[in-house]
């Protein structure tokens, strides 16, 4: 049965103007709302065992459960990890939809803005998405996942370099 997410919205305004939003861009979206996205992509899993800290987090993380389950962007897809709101408007905003809402949230929101500024100048191949793709369909486009279960999240954290960045070699 479906399960209870938090989703986090940013918007970045510099001088009123909404910094992701670029409308001669055929997504409707600024190099900054690609950098962004791409560090938020690049990250998800090493940051999973923080957004979705118990073992019934992933219990709702099950693809056909309108639950964010693939490494890509849309404007609908459920399964996205990352949804663009308001596309082709100043009030455009980047949602995170994998976090549960039974989590620290100053914590989370740590490890989640702190890939953004790292990654910030990197350029990344941001796979999107409008509809779910088969699990052959994504090996062949390269298309990761969230980790599949608790353990599985906590792998990714303990064998992170990034998350070592982060916290500290001592921390983990």
């Amino acid at each position: 049965m479906n399960g209870s997410g938090m989703h986090i919205h940013f918007a970045l305004y510099k001088d009123g103007k909404n910094i992701f939003a670029d409308p001669d861009d055929v997504n409707g979206l600024s190099e900054d709302a690609y950098h962004f996205i791409g560090g938020l992509l690049a990250h998800s899993e090493e940051m999973a065992a923080i957004t979705n800290p118990l073992v019934n987090s992933y219990k709702r993380l099950v693809p056909g459960y309108d639950a964010p389950t693939e490494l890509t962007w849309t404007k609908n897809n459920q399964n996205s990890l990352i949804r663009i709101s308001n596309l082709r408007s100043d009030s455009l905003a980047i949602e995170l939809r994998s976090q549960m809402h039974l989590q620290i949230l100053t914590l989370c929101l740590l490890f989640v803005l702190q890939p953004v500024w790292m990654e910030f100048s990197r350029n990344y191949i941001l796979p999107t998405s409008d509809r779910s793709f088969s699990e052959s369909d994504q090996k062949a486009m390269n298309i990761g996942n969230l980790p599949l279960n608790l353990d599985d999240a906590l792998t990714h954290f303990e064998n992170s370099t990034w998350i070592q960045s982060v916290l500290g070699k001592k921390v983990l």
